[in-house]
């Protein structure tokens, strides 16, 4: 997949989360989602050492999924549910 290219996936989100309340609902709950995997990555970083490296290398492997599969067209739709350093991050590209 190119960058930029979202795929089906992406166009599903695109056209499936035009209502502005089911979006932010979304974006909460994967959020939320996201902050579990970060904790599991802590956890596995403090109890397993030896495999900490590989479980992060996965674990950045479904950030990166989720963010050009969910965020990127969720935010392009509704920018103002992204979170403050999303667009300080984007600003910074353009």
């Amino acid at each position: 997949m190119r960058k930029g290219d979202h795929g089906k996936c992406g166009v599903f989100i695109l056209v499936m989360l035009k209502k502005k309340e089911l979006a932010s609902e979304v974006n909460l709950t994967i959020r939320e989602v996201c902050q579990r995997l970060d904790e599991s990555a802590a956890l596995v970083r403090k109890e397993s050492p030896e495999e900490a490296s590989d479980y992060a290398i996965a674990i950045a492997k479904i950030f990166e999924t989720i963010t050009s599969e969910i965020f990127v067209p969720l935010y392009r739709e509704h920018s103002d549910i992204a979170p403050p350093i999303w667009h300080e991050m984007h600003e910074s590209k353009e």
